[in-house]
């Protein structure tokens, strides 16, 4: 977690095979210059748990050592900092890719969630198939006995010296959450079925970086 001296506040956070940012601004409480700040997942988790249920301001206090969150009604969360420093990973982001497009984030998660029940007992992985000459996403899942596909228009498709149809595998835990997390639109980009996917929001407020995987078979 960092703060800028303008209120902005970026939240971020990764694992082996994906990286999510998230970009907000706070009004109140400006540290006067740029802080940075490790977060134990076990808070990160707490506090989602709470917020869920909870409504109104979170008050955050920080030094170099503690975090406290606490809200209206006194709930609060104390932990100690993690000590280090977080991975650069804004190295990983690629500006620009040969192919982009912008989805409906519900009925491309609709489409997951139709796979995922369709074909059951197959690996957690589901296969994007983007052809511009039609411009139409392909949503595709399967086992050893069966096989969904699916389809569903995009809007706002670049390419550039790429053409017929272009693949790529997803673990569907991490492509389902960062579609739900980017709000009702977001725009997909990628170069080759092995290299990352990027997910953004329409508003820019949040990115996701996913690896792709491997199923081994096709």
């Amino acid at each position: 977690m960092s703060v800028d001296d303008t209120g902005a506040l970026t939240l971020a956070g990764a694992d082996g095979f994906k990286l999510g940012v998230a970009k907000a601004s706070i009004p109140k409480g400006l540290p006067g210059s740029e802080q940075k700040w490790l977060l134990p997942l076990e808070v990160v988790e707490a506090f989602v748990s709470i917020a869920a249920k909870q409504h109104g301001d979170v008050l955050v206090q920080l030094d170099d050592r503690r975090v406290s969150l606490m809200w209206e009604d006194l709930t609060e969360i104390v932990s100690v900092l993690v000590q280090g420093t977080f991975v650069r990973y804004q190295q990983v982001i690629a500006e620009t890719n040969l192919l982009s497009f912008t989805v409906d984030t519900a009925q491309l998660i609709k489409q997951c969630q139709l796979a995922m029940l369709s074909v059951t007992y197959g690996l957690p992985g589901i296969r994007l198939t983007f052809t511009p000459e039609t411009n139409r996403l392909q949503v595709h899942h399967h086992n050893n006995e069966a096989a969904y596909d699916g389809e569903m228009d995009v809007t706002d498709w670049k390419t550039d010296k790429v053409s017929g149809p272009q693949h790529i595998t997803l673990n569907q835990g991490a492509l389902v959450a960062s579609l739900r997390a980017a709000g009702e639109t977001a725009t997909l980009s990628w170069d080759t079925p092995s290299t990352p996917v990027k997910i953004v929001s329409s508003d820019q407020s949040f990115l996701a970086v996913i690896m792709p995987i491997s199923l081994g078979v096709e």
